[in-house]
């Protein structure tokens, strides 16, 4: 578990699993899309297209930081009484 993780559990009542096999690459995909809107946003096309193209981008970010998000947690109550 990240240092990050044994923080939040002392503080939380559940934390993200930062462990989960789909955690990180959820979030390089956030990564990726937002790239892609900052080329859309250099471009020199009209603002309007720049923002129709923008728009699945905003949605697949969004879609992605909610699986992230629904992702089960990590119950720190349970965790509480662990010794590390």
């Amino acid at each position: 578990m990240v240092n990050t993780n044994h923080t939040a559990i002392s503080a939380f009542p559940a934390v993200l699993d930062t462990s989960h096999p789909d955690f990180f690459p959820r979030l390089e995909k956030c990564a990726d899309y937002n790239f892609k809107l900052m080329e859309i946003n250099d471009s020199d096309r009209p603002q309007f297209v720049k923002t129709l193209q923008k728009l699945p981008l905003f949605v697949a970010i969004f879609w992605q930081l909610l699986l992230v998000y629904l992702a089960k947690p990590i119950d720190a109550e349970a965790k509480r009484g662990e010794v590390h």
